[in-house]
């Protein structure tokens, strides 16, 4: 897809090949995280994505991955059904026009609506992972109420976003998109009373900002500290700890986003 507010973009970004996924994905198990989250852009891209899924709960971490759902088919499913923990599906808008303007849409011009998300809610719940939804509140979707999609689905977690822009990455493209935090307390304040229904983990832009431990598709840590992406030197050619010293990350605004499940 184009999600017009996308914040990893990371263009002209070389991806190590399967073999030294592997054994990235081998060297955090034995560091010692036991989470691990494969994000995008669109992770289901990465034909080589269920080795890796394989690779980390072999290593004892928890597994999950966030998809836009346009490739998230049984067929792909079944292959990684025993290894992943959580499913997340990005739901911004149940409006196609809404999802149009946010870049939401497939090549084929096809836009998600209310009846595609509730196809992926049903196929995640038909194999019992653990179900996350994540929203991005933009000034396009700050009105829209969700209470019926999240009650119908009953996700395990709702993630609510503040539109982050990043230096180099999203900021020429998000100008009309972004909003204050008063309109981002008033989307979540609108949706209060699900509370009930999913536990629901809102996250402004001062959450985002150094709290996430992110490697890139080239196996190096990077950070977002300064507004901007800084990048260390390849995970597998410096150690996992040499280049961990190399960016920031609070641990203690970490835990305070509750980053820990």
């Amino acid at each position: 897809m184009m999600c017009r507010f996308c914040f990893t973009r990371l263009q002209k970004i070389n991806q190590i090949p399967l073999k030294q996924s592997l054994m990235l994905v081998k060297q955090l198990s034995e560091f010692g995280f036991n989470k691990i989250n494969f994000a995008g852009g669109e992770p289901l891209i990465c034909s080589w994505l269920p080795n890796l899924i394989h690779a980390a709960k072999s290593g004892g971490m928890t597994t999950s991955v966030i998809t836009n759902g346009s490739l998230l088919k049984e067929k792909w499913i079944r292959k990684v059904e025993r290894s992943l923990d959580w499913i997340g599906v990005s739901i911004d808008s149940l409006v196609p026009e809404t999802n149009k303007k946010l870049g939401r849409f497939v090549s084929d011009g096809k836009v998600p609506d209310r009846e595609f998300y509730l196809g992926l809610g049903k196929l995640v719940k038909k194999y019992e992972f653990l179900f996350k939804v994540n929203t991005v509140v933009t000034s396009l979707n700050c009105k829209e109420k969700l209470h019926d999609m999240i009650y119908t689905l009953r996700p395990n977690k709702w993630k609510i976003f503040q539109v982050l822009p990043i230096l180099y990455e999203n900021d020429m493209v998000i100008d009309d998109l972004q909003i204050s935090i008063i309109e981002f307390q008033e989307f979540l304040h609108n949706h209060t009373d699900l509370r009930c229904v999913t536990k629901i983990i809102p996250e402004e832009n001062k959450k985002m900002i150094g709290t996430y431990l992110m490697i890139d598709p080239s196996g190096r840590f990077f950070d977002n500290v300064l507004g901007y992406y800084r990048f260390s030197d390849p995970i597998l050619d410096v150690g996992l700890e040499a280049a961990l010293g190399q960016i920031e990350w609070n641990i203690e605004n970490y835990h305070q986003r509750t980053g820990r499940f």
